[in-house]
């Protein structure tokens, strides 16, 4: 097997195997963002909140108490795309109020800010970007550079055998 073409099966390979999950994450997570848009909300309160990691890998993780028909529930997330950083412990600290935004439907499932934020954005971007690489590239032997050299290269194969 010709190592350029062996290179080129590994790169498609390494950008079918991080686009597809990515662009299928992405795609799943718009849906639910958007419907989230719709949904209704009611008040909470952060009852916990914890700093873990070091240095620049320092990230907050928190809770959000909050109750719909009687019934208690807790809500972990931010938004639909990106995980809990640190500016959160200034919006989210032990004690604050929130908007909680739940699925009428199943109210265990919530967020506190909902719609489509600019992480769910950059998902989209590199998913559809990791699939269009595997998916629309070719090897550069087997790419014309032009129409006209597809025609001259017809032509001269014609030529040689008339």
């Amino acid at each position: 097997m010709n190592d350029t073409h062996s290179n080129y099966s590994v790169i498609r390979l390494i950008g079918f195997l991080f686009g597809l999950p990515i662009l299928l994450l992405a795609l799943f997570n718009l849906g639910r963002a958007l419907k989230s848009q719709s949904w209704p909300w009611t008040p909470g309160v952060v009852i916990n909140g914890e700093e873990y990691g070091l240095g620049e890998d320092q990230n907050y993780r928190f809770k959000v108490s909050y109750n719909v028909a009687s019934v208690q529930y807790v809500c972990q997330r931010v938004d639909w795309a990106a995980a809990h950083t640190l500016r959160d412990k200034y919006r989210y600290y032990v004690g604050a109020n929130a908007h909680v935004y739940y699925d009428p439907k199943n109210p265990a499932t919530c967020v506190l800010e909902p719609g489509v934020s600019g992480w769910l954005v950059l998902e989209l971007v590199l998913g559809f970007g990791f699939s269009a690489w595997v998916y629309g590239s070719r090897p550069d032997q087997e790419q014309p550079k032009c129409s006209t050299c597809v025609f001259h290269a017809r032509s001269q194969r014609r030529s040689r055998f008339a």
